[in-house]
């Protein structure tokens, strides 16, 4: 990657003095996570990116580039599948320069490859064997994170987790886009705990039939819960 080129520190050190210096060059605007998630779209020259924490059931954003690579967490957690979900099972990076050629999760690769998006890199953020979650980079062009760029995105993983860990977000109010997104979810999971009761099965399990009823209808999952939540729509057992 041109221009890319370390300042005679550690090569590790060189790549997190970069990014450093790319996220403390983006306006102020915006949680740090948020900057941090602009300047490695900067940096690494792809379309956009994303932070997500791990939570039970799921990933739940906590940062994005901008508001298009936000629908792309909101795709993982409706469809229960994709490469940070992976990657958070894993804790080991889920590398797919080409999304056409991704067989294991058809419905996500489909859906993001509407948005716009060619290729997905999930990087783990963890501190020894503590996971946190996971860094989302977008590509909107078939490409591959190797060699310095794939030192550039660790550094931006890294820087991630610190910000995510030393509370630099914490007490920054959440844009309307993230408040919306958190809201959502809160329904999800209240319904969720509503379809256990009914089906008499594990939360996960629960939240298997609401994904599996959301997209044989292809409708919203949060739109399902709240009608889940107002009692327009109930899950019947078996038999």
């Amino acid at each position: 990657m041109g221009g890319l080129v370390a300042d005679g520190t550690a090569p590790g050190d060189g790549w997190r003095a970069q990014a450093i210096a790319l996220v403390r060059a983006e306006a102020a605007a915006g949680a740090p996570i948020d900057r941090l998630c602009r300047a490695a779209v900067r940096g690494l020259g792809l379309s956009g990116a994303l932070t997500m924490v791990a939570t039970s059931p799921a990933t739940q954003l906590t940062g994005s580039s901008d508001q298009n690579v936000a629908r792309i967490a909101e795709l993982e957690f409706e469809l229960g599948e994709g490469p940070s979900t992976d990657a958070t099972v894993s804790r080991r990076p889920v590398l797919v320069p080409d999304l056409s050629r991704a067989t294991r999760w058809p419905a996500y690769a489909r859906f993001a490859m509407e948005l716009g998006t060619a290729g997905v890199f999930a990087l783990p953020l963890h501190v020894g064997a503590v996971h946190l979650g996971v860094l989302v980079l977008a590509s909107d062009e078939v490409a591959l994170l190797d060699g310095d760029r794939m030192a550039f995105a660790f550094a931006f993983a890294e820087l991630a987790t610190e910000i995510l860990l030393d509370g630099d977000g914490d007490g920054v109010p959440p844009d309307s886009t993230m408040a919306a997104i958190l809201d959502a979810h809160s329904e999800v999971y209240q319904a969720q705990g509503m379809v256990m009761v009914q089906l008499g099965v594990s939360l996960a399990d629960a939240l298997a039939n609401l994904r599996a009823r959301a997209f044989l209808q292809s409708r919203d999952l949060t739109e399902l819960a709240r009608d889940v939540l107002s009692g327009r729509e109930r899950f019947e057992r078996d038999g």
